[in-house]
């Protein structure tokens, strides 16, 4: 019977966890509300510093931003243009009061890992190498293929 009560309250305690884990945000995005960025995270990304990102962004702490408003979507569009991204996703991980805490997700852009030639001669393959300039470990994006 003891045993059974411990099991209890451990599997309540694993449920509440996991819903506190999975707890979202919700936003009524038919009104518009102002809001403070109390904190901005960077994930998705390796290869990148994420204080430099957030500075792309324009978005900063301590800033009132609307939701939704055009401070998020601007956010968003300079992420895009700097072409290093297949995903930019900007959500809200947090509201305590008029405070909100934002999570800016990137996937980055796939990598050259290696370049091989097929068919050809070794002098064509060195004036192939040199005129595509192609970099092991550069990210490939449109301008790049």
């Amino acid at each position: 019977m003891k045993r059974i009560k411990i099991f209890s309250i451990l599997l309540m305690l694993k449920v509440i966890t996991i819903s506190t884990i999975n707890a979202q945000v919700y936003m009524d995005y038919t009104s518009p509300q102002t809001f403070i960025i109390a904190g901005i995270n960077v994930s998705g990304v390796e290869n990148l510093s994420e204080q430099a990102l957030i500075v792309i962004s324009g978005l900063q702490e301590g800033m009132q931003v609307n939701v939704p408003g055009s401070q998020i979507s601007k956010a968003v569009e300079r992420l895009w243009e700097q072409g290093l991204f297949s995903d930019v996703q900007i959500s809200i991980t947090k509201q305590q009061g008029d405070s909100i805490w934002i999570d800016i997700y990137l996937k980055e852009q796939p990598r050259l890992y290696n370049v091989y030639y097929y068919g050809i001669t070794k002098s064509q393959e060195s004036d192939l190498r040199e005129k595509l300039e192609l970099t092991i470990g550069k990210q490939v994006t449109k301008k790049f293929a």
